[in-house]
């Protein structure tokens, strides 16, 4: 792969008045780094038990092989989080009956908040307690929602981070890929 600083360097001593170029590429920087914490390296997922936020009952991403899984890092506080979940139980309605799962962890300081949350929104689909707030450094969670798509064999596929309408298509795309695979 080309060297994205030496471009930049070699870029900005040759075209020093022209400031349209330095943006460009600077542009180009930025563009480069996203598509690079979007992807992911195709690790294995780390493996994570936790509790039902209703029921307490314990749920393992292990529980989960086999299968296509989408994994939610959201907090009740977190204004896109609250955006995503009807496009979360959108997807999940149109694909579990194809081996499709999503898993949300909630990460707020108590359970309490997580449940008052998703009062808000009729959802299927799984949700999880962390209290022991392990979970999001295993997948270096830095922002909410922060969220993996996990392939059949337990790797990550997709790393995706906030929440926008446009991201719907996109993750449905992508959910559809892997489900073929």
């Amino acid at each position: 792969m080309f060297n994205v600083k030496q471009i930049l360097i070699r870029a900005f001593y040759q075209e020093k008045k022209s400031m349209k170029l330095w943006f460009k590429l600077l542009g180009l920087l930025a563009l480069v780094a996203s598509i690079s914490v979007a992807q992911a390296k195709n690790e294995p997922a780390p493996a994570f038990t936790l509790s039902d936020i209703y029921s307490g009952k314990k749920v393992s991403l292990s529980d989960y092989a086999g299968k296509v899984v989408y994994v939610d890092f959201w907090a009740s506080w977190c204004g896109p989080c609250r955006k995503s979940f009807p496009a979360m139980e959108e997807i999940y309605q149109a694909n579990k009956a194809k081996g499709f799962e999503v898993i949300t962890v909630n990460l707020d300081d108590n359970a309490g908040l997580g449940k008052e949350f998703l009062k808000s929104f009729k959802v299927s689909f799984t949700n999880l307690y962390d209290d022991k707030k392990q979970t999001p450094s295993a997948y270096q969670v830095a922002t909410m929602p922060s969220s993996f798509l996990i392939d059949k064999k337990g790797k990550i596929r997709l790393r995706h981070q906030g929440y926008k309408k446009s991201d719907k298509a996109k993750l449905d795309q992508a959910i559809k890929i892997l489900l073929s695979e």
